[in-house]
């Protein structure tokens, strides 16, 4: 019997029928406790922690009006990123680098292609740039010749004035010496004027630029070791058949690309990690500062154990407290309103509270007297981890959606020259304050699994129209999945240069592909920088998800996943093959807008709205829409069709905004998000009382 087995065999003395701890599901209970002794430890470590942080760790404090609070799920997949893969989308380089000394209008006509083109031609540019090289080591040798010729012109010439004129020199012996200076400063001139013409012939040929060739190599040979690393690199690509490339285009991905190195790969997971950091932080400011009520507590001048209890506040009721193991104060964990608290600080004093253990339901030492009561302040949400590649926290349901369109403003500024490339993505579970955490973070876990699902193929779209701006291009992308979405794209660097080293994008079919200069051959395909879209192209994209589940009960957690065959998560109405979730992350804000053109419409009502939605919802199950679509189906989808145009020119004023989201099946969520989930009023402006003489009519065909 090994130690631990001896460890458990001891502790299992004590303990009743050999149960075992429920939360790890490995040590014994001791005695009657309902943990063992190491996980009651974890928690009363755990507890502290939380405690002392930001936030709150008490999802009855988190909750909203409506007691329902909302589980913010961020996986960042950098699957791709951290093995390399996508770091070869970015480049060191451009074409543009490697042209020195020509005009601007001559360097933007250098790019991948005509690069290309010269890899043939490498060992003429060898050549011409040894050349060069020799003609400026010749041209240094003859500068520093003709530097000592003219120090030593200048010497022969203070001599000879010196010889000239000292009288005690005998005059032959003067004369002689002066024909000695004089025949050396005729040498010297001589050699100058040899050296002059000499650089007259060669500075011109420096002058001139090298050719494209030479241009490349002098490139490649700027950094010591530079030619042989990229050389290696493009031998190392061609062998691996992923990329299935050929000698040129090996070169091209080799010279460009960034290489992964682990500083570059710890760049990666810092700049995320920040990423998701300040996200988290700014939670603080995006909820609202509540009050929550402190009492002191007292019994024959003892106060209360730590922990958990269940107690009949005056004024509240039976209400959950939790005793802080610092100060022995109780302080409330729900949700309060101002002028609740300030009614527990004017009438609570002086009132005896009994407390009931949460865990055992045992009652707690004697009544305790509420000495004094005290306000808090805090802030309603807790973040739970933030890493490189997850952010989870808590946060009221009435913010989350407010919260999710923040991500995706935050994501486009910070990682808009990779968005396609770096998924994002959002999901928010609701559920009541009080349900099974366990579960919630099981329905996360679920979430972010389907969203990594999603992230192993590319979504194929095609695009409609890209407009320039000042620091960028406008894109216009349409999917049969998703429809129609724009993105920005800056294509412009810190010092207002053109940025040819990020924003390229895998483009699989396209008119005059190959021919498109600023484009090369790389992971998974052809990319191409945005500069040189053109509408038509069809484009792979790994782009932004968003995604909502509302937990009624513990088994929903399962419909978290989405199918494999269709990568859509199955909705209750639509089915699974017309389901319009994930959303695009993009698409959040159109939500919002469904729901603003419903509460809009004239006459609109509770009413109104759950009729109109209960017939849209009888027909499409009548006609069994929710089935794959097929020749047999064309009639019923025409007859739904009528149906929904019928219905909004009867109860939504004829909103082509509401039409299109009941097609596509937003309109369904969004009633079920705002309505039923958030709980948002519908606010009427035309309508008096809760129906119309309008909703009564029926719709018939």
């Amino acid at each position: 019997m090994n130690s631990f087995d001896l460890v458990v065999r001891r502790l299992g003395e004590g303990s009743p029928g050999g149960e075992v701890c429920p939360v790890c599901q490995r040590r014994p209970l001791v005695g009657e406790r309902d943990l063992c002794v190491w996980c009651e430890q974890r928690r009363r470590d755990g507890i502290e922690h939380r405690l002392a942080g930001e936030g709150t760790v008490w999802t009855g404090e988190i909750a909203d009006e409506t007691g329902r609070v909302a589980l913010l799920v961020i996986p960042l997949d950098l699957k791709g990123w951290l093995d390399g893969t996508m770091l070869h989308t970015l480049f060191i380089t451009s074409p543009q680098d490697m042209v020195r000394g020509q005009k601007a209008e001559e360097v933007l006509t250098w790019d991948w292609a005509s690069l290309r083109d010269l890899f043939p031609h490498l060992d003429e540019g060898q050549a011409e740039v040894e050349q060069r090289k020799g003609m400026k080591r010749t041209v240094r040798e003859k500068r520093q010749q003709q530097k000592r010729l003219l120090e030593e012109q200048e010497r022969v010439q203070d001599h000879r004035q010196h010889i000239a004129g000292d009288e005690r020199i005998p005059q032959e012996r003067q004369a002689m010496l002066l024909q000695q200076d004089d025949n050396r400063l005729a040498e010297i001139r001589r050699d100058l004027g040899a050296m002059a013409s000499d650089l007259a012939g060669l500075e011109p040929i420096l002058a001139r630029p090298l050719s494209p060739a030479g241009m490349l190599v002098r490139h490649l040979q700027s950094k010591a070791g530079q030619e042989e690393r990229v050389q290696a690199l493009a031998d190392d690509l061609q062998k691996q058949t992923r990329y299935d490339l050929a000698p040129e285009d090996a070169f091209l991905l080799a010279l460009a690309r960034k290489n992964p190195s682990a500083s570059r790969l710890l760049r990666v997971w810092q700049t995320t990690e920040e990423l998701l950091k300040e996200q988290a932080e700014g939670l603080r400011m995006a909820v609202e500062e509540r009050q929550r009520a402190v009492f002191t507590l007292e019994s024959k001048g003892s106060k209360p154990p730590p922990g958990l209890y269940t107690a009949d506040v005056p004024l509240l009721g039976r209400t959950d407290l939790f005793v802080r193991p610092d100060d022995g104060k109780g302080q409330t964990v729900v949700w309060l309103m101002e002028k609740q608290v300030e009614r527990l600080r004017r009438e609570a004093l002086g009132r005896e509270v009994r407390l009931v253990a949460r865990e055992t339901g045992q009652a707690v030492g004697q009544s305790y007297t509420i000495a004094a009561v005290a306000s808090e302040a805090y802030r309603p949400f807790q973040v739970i981890t933030v890493g490189p590649n997850l952010l989870l926290a808590m946060l009221p349901a009435n913010r989350a959606m407010e919260v999710a369109e923040g991500m995706q403003h935050a994501y486009t500024e910070e990682l808009s020259k990779v968005q396609g490339r770096l998924p994002f993505h959002v999901g928010l579970v609701f559920m009541d304050a009080h349900y099974p955490m366990f579960a919630a973070l099981d329905t996360a876990r679920r979430l972010a699994e389907t969203f990594d699902a999603l992230d192993d193929e590319p979504l194929e779209a095609t695009l409609e129209m890209a407009g320039e701006t000042d620091d960028g291009y406008d894109l216009t992308m349409r999917s049969d999945r998703f429809g129609a979405w724009t993105w920005h794209v800056p294509a412009v660097r810190g010092d207002e240069a053109v940025d040819w080293y990020h924003p390229y994008f895998l483009v699989r079919e396209g008119e005059g592909l190959e021919e498109r200069g600023m484009s090369l051959i790389g992971p998974e395909g052809r990319w191409v920088h945005v500069s040189q879209l053109r509408p038509g192209d069809r484009v792979a994209l790994w782009p932004n998800f968003f995604d909502f589940l509302f937990l009624d009960t513990v088994s929903r957690r399962f419909e978290a996943q989405a199918v494999p065959e269709s990568n859509r998560r199955p909705h209750a109405l639509l089915g699974r093959h017309h389901s319009s979730r994930p959303y695009l992350l993009d698409g959040v804000a159109r939500l919002r807008e469904v729901w603003e053109a419903i509460r809009a419409a004239p006459g609109m009502s509770e009413t109104r709205l759950e009729g109109a939605t209960s017939l849209l919802a009888q027909k499409w199950q009548a006609w069994q829409l929710a089935n794959a679509d097929s020749p047999e189906r064309r009639a019923d989808w025409e007859s739904y069709r009528w149906l929904v145009k019928e219905v909004v020119a009867r109860d939504f004023g004829g909103s082509a905004t509401i039409e299109e989201s009941i097609l596509d099946g937003a309109f369904f969520d969004t009633v079920e998000l705002y309505r039923h989930i958030l709980k948002e009023p519908i606010e009427s402006r035309d309508c008096k009382t809760a129906g119309s003489s309008g909703q009564d009519q029926e719709v018939k065909k």
